[in-house]
């Protein structure tokens, strides 16, 4: 089972990818994130993973997994999904990858952040 601060995290990120979509239209003017002219989905990913990750690091993989749940639960919510559902994993994939690298670079400074305490305790 899953320790709580762990969940919570993982929650954070759900609440962090459906804001990403409700956020868009008021940001970029567009209903879906990705299609917007500028960076803004990307950005929002990277972001998004890096605060998710931030909450318990040692469960960095789950911010990513947790976004792509938000943003699919806000779509289904507005429905905004139709019979592109199908194809719903692949983008999913694809669109992980900006939120997965913003976990690992937390996760990266939480690692060096403890290597270096514990060698300063020595």
């Amino acid at each position: 089972m899953m320790p709580k601060r762990d969940f919570l995290s993982f929650l954070f990120a759900v609440a962090i990818g459906a804001g990403i979509w409700a956020l868009s239209p008021i940001v970029t003017g567009e209903t879906e994130p990705w299609d917007s002219r500028g960076p803004y989905y990307s950005i929002a990913l990277l972001a998004g993973g890096a605060l998710s990750a931030a909450v318990c690091p040692q469960y960095f993989w789950l911010a990513p997994i947790g976004i792509q749940i938000g943003v699919l639960a806000f779509m289904l919510l507005k429905g905004i999904i139709g019979p592109f559902i199908i194809l719903f994993p692949l983008f999913a994939l694809y669109h992980m990858i900006p939120s997965f690298i913003g976990a690992v670079a937390v996760y990266g400074i939480y690692g060096a952040a403890r290597s270096e305490s514990r060698s300063g305790e020595r």
